[in-house]
């Protein structure tokens, strides 16, 4: 472990590799751990060490003795304090580069390895700023009454007070640009999380980027009164209205103690009752709460990668879990054969089951239930499943069973390399064998990388 540094302690150190977190990994010549925000592979840095634990240490980066040949300068004025993106001081060539390099890293060490011949380099966005569909505003309460709006500061709860954001789409930025002023000297007060008291939790800009859609969602603790409804209508709406061809203004009432935005009714105030996008040759429509990829470029080849990969197995039954709005059961169903798709949120599969049957694909059954509870009893076995689970990941239980459903094929979509890697290492125990990893950089400028798995059936569990 080497001898551990004391806070306000200084050291020269090089960058081995980054962290899931963006920041930089580093070991003292005593072989002790520092992590170090913006800091690259390969560089020399000189920290000072701004938080000491008993096993590594965070260090505050003071110089670069020598600089990676693909640093940039940061253009966001507000990179380095809040915590949306951790890597814009690296090119996009590198950004790739790092986002690979932390697929393979995780797989090697939690996940039984990579594939020897089938891992592949991170597929770059060909959009790396404004490309993000949704955008959530913590709100947060002042003492000089009022609130604060912008994102948190990294491992922080603390609101950096940011004016506009580059990674969001231009439509979505000029409306937060808009509305910050307005709500911050408006008729809601900032929500206090310890004494679960306030108006306003968060503000949600959400868009169609290919339909000039814009939603706003007010994510608040308790209905509004009279007066804020009147002020919401009256100052709120006419912005909303204007910032793009079609529009939705709502509110989500939430009153549940804690800092997670879903989870209680929603009220449209104005506009469209859901959300349009298309992707590819489909279009689609859904609820302002439920799920749909951040970078729709970038999905459609995501999307269309998956569908490759199932093609190539040629099933005449595929099975989908997590199938949210049918972004993805789309691109399945084209290809033929029986789908089903699970999902549990049921606002998303309301909308799946609508952009389904307007697609015309009338051979997909959607089930909504719970992923662990619909493989309790899945009934005829699937050739190929295809799982898109959020960021924690599958349910061990989930695993297990889709080992003892035992089809040929798995097609794992996965945000979190981490926990990507976590279950890959119990399907191989439940007789899988990786066969081949793609990367897709979804998510430009931020540390956070899509990939897609491929798993095939061994003859006999391993030991």
């Amino acid at each position: 472990m080497g001898k551990p540094l004391a806070r306000g302690e200084a050291a020269e150190v090089t960058i081995s590799g980054i962290n899931s977190r963006g920041e930089g990994i580093a070991r003292t010549d005593e072989g002790f751990v520092l992590f170090v925000p913006q800091g690259l592979p390969g560089e020399r840095v000189r920290v000072a060490v701004v938080e000491a634990k008993r096993q590594y240490a965070l260090g505050h980066l003071q110089e670069i003795l020598g600089p990676h040949p693909r640093r940039v300068s940061p253009p966001c004025p507000w990179f380095g304090a809040c915590g949306g993106c951790q890597i814009q001081h690296a090119d996009e060539i590198l950004q790739t580069e790092l986002k690979g390099a932390l697929v393979q890293d995780a797989l090697t060490r939690l996940g039984g390895g990579v594939p020897e011949t089938g891992f592949e380099a991170c597929r770059p966005s060909s959009v790396l700023w404004g490309y993000r569909n949704k955008a959530a505003f913590p709100a947060v309460f002042h003492p000089s009454g009022g609130l604060r709006l912008g994102f948190y500061r990294e491992g922080s709860h603390r609101i950096v007070p940011l004016r506009q954001c580059p990674v969001v789409d231009p439509r979505l930025e000029g409306l937060f640009i808009s509305l910050r002023p307005l709500l911050e000297k408006g008729a809601l007060t900032g929500y206090d999380e310890k004494k679960h008291s306030g108006d306003l939790r968060h503000l949600v800009l959400r868009g169609g980027i290919r339909t000039d859609h814009v939603a706003c969602v007010l994510v608040v603790r308790a209905p509004l009164s009279s007066p804020q409804e009147r002020w919401l209508r009256e100052k709120i709406l006419p912005v909303v209205r204007s910032a793009a061809k079609r529009y939705t203004l709502a509110v989500h009432i939430h009153g549940a103690p804690g800092n997670t935005i879903w989870g209680g009714t929603t009220e449209i105030v104005g506009g469209e009752s859901f959300l349009s996008e298309r992707l590819g040759d489909f279009s689609y429509t859904y609820d302002v709460t439920s799920f749909f990829q951040v970078n729709p470029t970038q999905a459609e080849g995501l999307f269309s990668h998956v569908a490759d990969l199932v093609k190539a197995a040629n099933p005449s039954r595929t099975l989908e879990l997590y199938a949210g709005v049918g972004s993805l059961t789309t691109f399945l169903a084209r290809l033929g054969g029986e789908v089903t798709a699970v999902e549990s949120w049921v606002a998303s599969v309301e909308s799946s089951r609508h952009n389904l049957g307007r697609a015309g694909f009338r051979q997909v059954r959607t089930v909504c239930a719970d992923v662990k509870a619909y493989l309790a009893d899945p009934g005829e076995r699937p050739d190929v499943v295809v799982m898109d689970p959020p960021r924690t990941g599958c349910e061990e239980e989930v695993l297990h069973r889709l080992g003892a459903l035992a089809s040929k094929t798995l097609v794992y979509v996965s945000c979190n390399p981490a926990t990507l890697a976590r279950d890959v290492g119990v399907l191989r125990q439940e007789g899988y064998k990786l066969s081949r990893v793609t990367p897709f950089d979804l998510f430009p400028q931020t540390a956070h990388v899509e990939s897609v798995a491929l798993l095939h059936r061994e003859a006999s569990p391993s030991p």
